[in-house]
C-alpha cells in the first residue's frame, strides 16, 4: 500500500476542482490518500471524498490561495511535510511545483494550463498587464518542474505534443490520460433548472459556460449575435461563467455597443449541480475557447447530447470528433454563418446528438481514476 500525496492546493476554480473532486470520489481503498488543501477548498474536496478511511486531509492555510506564496511554501516546508507523513509518491494535481521532493519519492505532475506555451495565446492579454507577466513566469516555472519530476500526466495528445517539442525527455517520462465526464450529464433532468431565474426560456436560447477571460473570446461572441441578430435571429446568447475582473468589463461594454442588453445574456457561474439541467434546456451550446488541454465543460455539452458549435482551435477536434459544427471564433462571421445554416437545417441537424453522446461515452471518470492510480505507483510495485 502506497501513501500518496496529492497537492490540491492550486486547485480555486473550474476544470482543476473538477479533476481531483472526481479523483478523490473514486478512488479504491488500495491505497492511502493525504491531500494538501485550504480553506477555499478544503470542504469541497472532503465532500468528494465522503467517509474513506483512506483519505486524510491537510489544511496549508489561506495563504495557499496566492501562488507566490503557495511557491514559497512548496520549496521550503513541502519537502518536510513529504518525510513527515512517509509519501511514497507526491502528485501535484494542479500543475508543477518546483520543489525536490526527498530521496525515495516519486514524483509526478500534470499539464493542465497550455496559456504559457502559446505565445498567440499569451498575445490576448493586455501587454502591460498582472495576467501577461504571470504567464511569463508560470512558463518558466512549468518547464523547470516538468524537468525535474519523475512523471508527467498529459491530458491531451495536443498538449504532449507541444510539451515534448520543448522538451523531448518528456516523450519518455509522459502519458497521457484524457479526462472523463459526470454521469450525470448523460441523463440531465431541464426540471432541475429554474430557467425564469435569468428571464429566459426552456429551448429557445443559445448557451456558453466558461469563466470570462480573453482566449475563450466572449466579446468575439457579441459580435457575431450581431450579426445574428439583423438576419432577425429570434434566439438570446446566454454567458455564463466566473467573471474575471478586466475581461468581463470588455465583454459588458461590447454588448452596450452593440446594443445588445436584451439579446446578449450575463450571468454568474452557476453550481456544479445545476449545470446538466442548464445545458439541457438550451437550444444548442456554443465552446469558444481557443486554449485548452482537455476541456472538462466540452465533454460535459457532448455527454448532454444537444448541438454544439465548437472552437476549431486544437485540442478541441481531438476530444469532440466529428460531430459538433466547428468554426473560427477569430474569424468574424464564421459561427454566425454556421449558425444560420444550421437553424435552416434544425431538424436534420439535430441528428448530431446521439454520435455527439456516442463519442462522450468514450471518456470515463472511472477510466481516467484507474489509469491515473496505476501510472502513480506503477514503478512503486516493481521494487
Amino acid at each position: 500500500m502506497a501513501v500518496i500525496v496529492i497537492n490540491a492546493l492550486s486547485a480555486r476554480l473550474g476544470g482543476g476542482q473538477t479533476y481531483i473532486r472526481n479523483l478523490l470520489f473514486r478512488v479504491d481503498d488500495t491505497h492511502q490518500y493525504v491531500v494538501l488543501v485550504g480553506p477555499y477548498n478544503r470542504e469541497l474536496f472532503k465532500r468528494a471524498a465522503g467517509n474513506k478511511q483512506n483519505v486524510r486531509f491537510i489544511d496549508c492555510g489561506e495563504k495557499q490561495e496566492n501562488p507566490f506564496l503557495r511557491l514559497f511554501w512548496e520549496c521550503f516546508r513541502l519537502p518536510s511535510l513529504l518525510r513527515n507523513v512517509d509519501a511514497d509518491v507526491y502528485y501535484a494535481a494542479g500543475g508543477g511545483t518546483l520543489n525536490r521532493v526527498p530521496k525515495g519519492v516519486v514524483s509526478v505532475t500534470i499539464v493542465r494550463n497550455m496559456l504559457p506555451f502559446d505565445e498567440r495565446e499569451r498575445a490576448r492579454f493586455p501587454l502591460f498587464s498582472v495576467q501577461r507577466l504571470k504567464l511569463f513566469l508560470l512558463r518558466r516555472i512549468v518547464l523547470c518542474a516538468l524537468k525535474r519530476c519523475d512523471k508527467v500526466i498529459f491530458i491531451s495528445d495536443y498538449s504532449r505534443k507541444v510539451l515534448v517539442r520543448l522538451l523531448p525527455e518528456l516523450d519518455r517520462k509522459g502519458v497521457v490520460i484524457y479526462h472523463g465526464v459526470d454521469e450525470r450529464f448523460f441523463h440531465p433532468l431541464k426540471q432541475s433548472f429554474d430557467f425564469s431565474r435569468f428571464g429566459i426560456t426552456e429551448g429557445k436560447f443559445y448557451l456558453y459556460v466558461s469563466i470570462f477571460n480573453h482566449y475563450k473570446a466572449q466579446a468575439e461572441l457579441v459580435r457575431e449575435w450581431k450579426i445574428l441578430s439583423e438576419s432577425h435571429f429570434p434566439y438570446p446568447l446566454v454567458l455564463t461563467g466566473f467573471h474575471e475582473p478586466g475581461y468581463t468589463e470588455i465583454v459588458k461594454k461590447a454588448i452596450l455597443q452593440t446594443g445588445q442588453e436584451n439579446i446578449v445574456l450575463m450571468t454568474d457561474a452557476v453550481s456544479y449541480d445545476e449545470l446538466p439541467g442548464f445545458y439541457a434546456g438550451a437550444r444548442a451550446l456554443v465552446f469558444a475557447s481557443s486554449c485548452e488541454c482537455c476541456p472538462n465543460i466540452l465533454l460535459e455539452m457532448m455527454a448532454v447530447g444537444k448541438p454544439i458549435f465548437c472552437s476549431d482551435f486544437p485540442p478541441m477536434p481531438e476530444i469532440g470528433g466529428k460531430s459538433p459544427i466547428y468554426f473560427h471564433p477569430y474569424r468574424e462571421g464564421d459561427l454566425a454563418e454556421k449558425i444560420l445554416r444550421f437553424e435552416n437545417h434544425f431538424e436534420t441537424e439535430k441528428s448530431r446528438q446521439n454520435s455527439t453522446r456516442e463519442r462522450a461515452v468514450q471518456f470515463s471518470w472511472d477510466k481516467t481514476v484507474e489509469k491515473t492510480v496505476q501510472f502513480l505507483t506503477e514503478d512503486l510495485s516493481q521494487d
